[in-house]
């Protein structure tokens, strides 16, 4: 990260200018070219210091309401700050991946405006003001004055103490990165003693020692103190042990009689409520019962088999006379369908985990209906075999199939055999001409290998009783000329 600093006497300043004035540009390296880096956060401290810079600062020269920190640089990579009076502030700047540097400026008071004259740049300071700041000492020798760049270069943090600043012959010099240390040299000589140093002043006083595990002789009993203020009330204590039986009261008076069962009722009946109203019942037969009817009626709610004994069946149905259930569903969920009269399972559906079995034919009961339809078909298909009566027919695509044949194809649609060295398909398809291709050739129809027929035997009529020695057979309007 690269911090130009721009005093007042390098910027063209209004007119009027009278606030103190600094101004920072923050640069990047980015792939080995120097960039402004805009959105950098500033914040102001006292230099030297964590404390935040104690006055206020503005963000131009007729701002009335200070800056709030920290602010960001512009699309220039520049921050420009506006003080009351002179000062020396230092900027701390942040941005992602350059780590945090901190910088001094000077916030200057504008430079004298000559009286008069024909200067022709009557806000800056005169020829004679620029050889008088050149020749006099440098003010701020560890920093860049205006005539010596207005560049400060700052690393990138390096936790390596000896990786500092330093001014040498050609300008300012910052080091890069240390790299790693270099091999030990050789032990050079040794130098001279040195003369005795001067003693040095008094250390500072040493923390206390700690405190003795020895203790002291036993001091005299003190005087008695006055009798202190009373205490506040303790906690409430533990419920304390059951107390013993009390004698036992006296009978009381006899109650009025209660509501008791209704009369009457006959041998089955049970005690049903008649309406909402408390005590409201009667005696009435209940049809079903364990709870389920057993002849019409209505049952609601649900049936639930909690089945803990492995191969237990879980729902078992079955008439008064058959021997063993007509279907049942086991503790697994396999839904069976049986023979009652011998038991032999003649149907089976249950779940293997991802897919669904059926143990049986799958028959339509009519002619009528679809295994999927167009908006939902199956996948994929596995079959030992596809049959179908006379009149059904084989349509492969949705995308106009044949309109008439028992296997209808879409135009694009391609039958393939495997050759017999299984290195490659033999394709049969229709070309763009409708004609019929195998493995890429034009299919040859029975007609036009009747006419080639007959121009052959036209041309062997030709060429009978010619006796062809050397030359060439060329063709002129279907007759054969023999040079």
């Amino acid at each position: 990260m690269t911090i130009t600093l721009s005093p007042p006497s390098a910027l063209t300043l209004p007119p009027g200018f009278g606030r103190a004035f600094g101004r920072a540009t923050v640069f990047g390296y980015q792939r080995g070219v120097t960039v402004p880096l805009p959105g950098v956060a500033v914040r102001a401290y006292v230099p030297g210091s964590a404390t935040p810079w104690p006055d206020p600062l503005y963000a131009d020269e007729d701002a009335t309401v200070p800056v709030v920190f920290p602010v960001a640089t512009d699309a220039t990579g520049a921050v420009a700050l506006w003080a009351d009076e002179p000062g020396r502030v230092e900027l701390e700047c942040s941005a992602p991946a350059y780590g945090t540097q901190r910088v001094v400026l000077d916030l200057e008071p504008p430079p004298d405006v000559a009286a008069g004259g024909d200067d022709p740049y009557p806000i800056y300071a005169t020829d004679q003001d620029l050889a008088d700041h050149i020749a006099a000492p440098d003010a701020h020798p560890r920093y860049m004055t205006p005539d010596e760049g207005d560049e400060l270069y700052s690393p990138r943090p390096d936790p390596d103490p000896t990786n500092v600043a330093e001014v040498r012959a050609g300008g300012l010099f910052v080091p890069a990165v240390a790299g790693p240390a270099g091999p030990t040299g050789p032990q050079g000589p040794m130098g001279p003693t040195g003369a005795a140093g001067a003693t040095g002043p008094q250390g500072p006083q040493g923390p206390a020692g700690a405190d003795s595990t020895v203790p002291g002789p036993q001091g005299p009993a003190g005087a008695t103190g006055p009798q202190g203020p009373a205490g506040a009330t303790g906690a409430q204590g533990p419920k304390g042990d059951q107390g013993v039986q009390g004698p036992a009261g006296a009978t009381g008076a006899q109650g009025p009689a209660g509501p008791g069962v209704p009369t009457g009722g006959t041998t089955g009946q049970a005690l049903v409520k008649t309406n909402n109203t408390d005590y409201a019942t009667n005696w009435a037969t209940v049809s079903g019962g364990s709870g389920l009817p057993t002849t019409g009626g209505t049952m609601t709610g649900a049936i639930r088999s909690d089945i803990t004994t492995a191969g237990t069946n879980a729902l078992n149905l079955r008439v008064t006379a058959d021997a063993n259930p007509r279907f049942r569903i086991d503790n697994t969920g396999r839904l069976e369908w049986l023979t009652p009269s011998t038991g032999s399972v003649n149907a089976a559906l249950f779940n293997s985990g991802t897919a669904m079995n059926l143990s049986a034919d799958l028959l339509p009961t009519s002619g009528t209906l679809r295994l999927g339809n167009s908006g939902n078909p199956w996948q994929d298909a596995y079959a030992t075999n596809f049959r179908a009566g006379d009149a059904g027919l084989l349509v492969l695509g949705t995308t106009n199939p044949a309109a008439a044949g028992t296997v209808r194809l879409r135009n694009a649609a391609v039958v393939a055999w495997r050759n017999a060295g299984n290195t490659a398909d033999l394709p049969l398809t229709v070309n763009a001409s409708n004609a019929l291709t195998f493995n890429g050739l034009v299919v040859v129809t029975q007609a036009a290998l009747d006419a080639l027929t007959t121009r052959v035997a036209t041309l062997e009529a030709q060429m009978s009783g010619h006796t062809h020695q050397s030359g060439t057979v060329q063709n002129a309007g279907g007759t054969a000329i023999l040079p």
